[in-house]
C-alpha cells in the first residue's frame, strides 16, 4: 500500500503552489519562465491522468490490427 500521494496529485499541488503564491511575487522572464514551467507540470498531470485510458484504446486498436491479444508490449513489438 502506497503512503504518498499519487504523482498526479502531487503535481497538482506543485502547480497550484506555483502558480498562486510564487507567480505573483515574479515579474518579466522569471514570471514568463514560471508560467512555462507550470504549463510543462500541468501537462505532465494530464498525460499521467489520461495515460490509462490511452493504453487501452491502444491495446484495442492493435489487437484489432493484429487479430489477436497480448500484451500491449508484446503487441507493440509485433508491430
Amino acid at each position: 500500500m502506497s503512503t504518498h500521494p499519487p504523482a498526479g496529485e502531487l503535481l497538482q499541488s506543485v502547480s497550484h503552489f506555483l502558480r498562486d503564491a510564487l507567480l505573483p511575487s515574479l515579474d518579466g522572464a522569471r514570471a514568463f519562465n514560471l508560467r512555462i514551467s507550470i504549463n510543462a507540470i500541468d501537462l505532465v498531470r494530464r498525460e499521467i491522468a489520461m495515460q490509462d485510458a490511452a493504453d487501452e484504446r491502444e491495446s484495442a486498436r492493435l489487437a484489432s490490427l493484429l487479430g489477436g491479444r497480448a500484451s500491449l508490449g508484446e503487441m507493440r513489438q509485433t508491430l
